[in-house]
């Protein structure tokens, strides 16, 4: 009896077990940390876009002034890019018999093209080749007969262009150089006679410009 008596009191006088408290984690010798990283978002693939005016000459036929207002569609970090473009001339002369005969083109172009890959987002050169439909307006008149007529006439072709660009931030001042060609020879016929003039069908352009990054 004395020795239940004394195993109990012993049972009383032991301290319960307590559950382990929640501490600051270890880590356990030779055992490697997990690191999450996180990957900071890059601007490939985003879409950005140039609005741009130029003005250069019109060289084949004689010589016009030129000016054109653009605007380029593409993404960063890619070759392709989208253009469209209004262009419009000053008028070339070429005689005829006794009077001239005046004309000027008005077109617009959609076509696609190829750039370089930008090399920082600082200053930086690069180089572009598009190609695309063209759709135009005609205006040709003459002086100095009697009595003198003027015709407007609908005309569509193909261009390409040839572009160097360096840019300045969100700006950038480029050269080009344009080639036209027109599907249907136009010529100006002088009433009651033999003469005539053949029109350019072939365009040789050179533009100077300005563009300004408008999206990105």
């Amino acid at each position: 009896m004395a020795d239940t008596i004394a195993t109990v009191l012993a049972a009383w006088e032991t301290p319960p077990e307590t559950e382990p408290t929640a501490g600051p984690a270890s880590i356990e010798r030779g055992a490697q940390p997990t690191v999450i990283a996180e990957v900071a978002p890059t601007s490939a693939g985003r879409r950005q876009g140039w609005l741009g005016a130029g003005g250069g000459a019109a060289l084949l036929g004689g010589i016009a002034a030129t000016g054109s207002i653009e605007l380029l569609l593409g993404r960063i970090g890619s070759h392709g890019q989208a253009r469209a473009a209004v262009i419009a001339q000053t008028s070339r002369q070429r005689n005829l018999d006794r009077g001239e005969i005046s004309w000027r083109r008005t077109h617009a172009s959609l076509g696609l093209g190829w750039q370089s890959i930008e090399t920082s987002s600082g200053s930086s050169w690069q180089s572009s080749a598009d190609a695309g439909l063209l759709l135009g307006w005609l205006t040709a008149s003459g002086s100095g007969f009697a009595p003198n007529d003027r015709q407007d006439v609908f005309e569509y072709g193909v261009g390409a262009g040839l572009r160097g660009k360096r840019r300045m931030g969100a700006w950038a001042v480029w050269l080009e150089l344009r080639t036209n060609v027109w599907a249907r020879q136009q010529r100006a016929v002088l009433s009651g006679s033999q003469s005539d003039a053949a029109l350019p069908r072939l365009d040789l352009l050179a533009i100077l410009g300005v563009s300004r990054l408008i999206l990105r």
